[in-house]
């Protein structure tokens, strides 16, 4: 079984397109060939769709409102030669199948020396029950998920506020960090 999201995506993405908040600072640079230049204006405006959709849960107390950590389903997670993802904070509302690019089920927060925690990225997941671990792999963004135990499901990690030298689509973050959880 495949997931339609196609429409929804390029609808997504026509909407970034008409974002006029400056200057895009990936697709800018002069010396980038146009192929790649068009894939980096590409990954920009879908990173500032989810970036626009997700900014209110900067505030945890936002993210819990809406849905987001009624459950949270993970202790701060960090691989010590990866990076961390940080907390997990679920919406389980969204643990349908559905694919939303800008309702990701997963909210990521690292936590912070201050005790707060700071948002870094989001996590979209398919349960194994939507799309069996034997079935071909969900995409979004042009990206297979992978299959994770620890979801039960598909996931796809996406790193909108917090930079990820091992790429936006990574599983672990090198820059995010457990050393501050409780």
């Amino acid at each position: 079984m495949r997931l339609q999201i196609l429409p929804l995506l390029a609808a997504t993405l026509a909407l970034a397109a008409c974002d006029a908040a400056g200057p895009d600072p990936v697709s800018s640079v002069a010396t980038v060939p146009s192929d790649a230049q068009a894939s980096a204006a590409s990954s920009h405006a879908v990173v500032s769709t989810v970036r626009r959709a997700t900014a209110a849960y900067h505030r945890v107390d936002e993210a819990v409102a809406d849905g987001w950590g009624a459950v949270v389903v993970s202790p701060c997670v960090e691989h010590p030669e990866l990076g961390g993802m940080g907390h997990h904070y679920v919406n389980l509302g969204l643990m349908d199948g559905e694919l939303d690019p800008v309702e990701p089920e997963v909210l990521l927060y690292e936590p912070t020396r201050s005790g707060a925690l700071r948002l870094v990225g989001v996590e979209y997941i398919v349960p194994f029950g939507v799309v069996p671990e034997t079935g071909p792999a969900p995409e979004l963004f042009g990206q297979a998920f992978v299959p994770s135990e620890g979801a039960g499901g598909w996931a796809l990690h996406m790193w909108t506020w917090r930079d990820n030298p091992s790429g936006l689509f990574a599983d672990f973050n090198p820059r995010v960090s457990c050393d501050h959880a409780g």
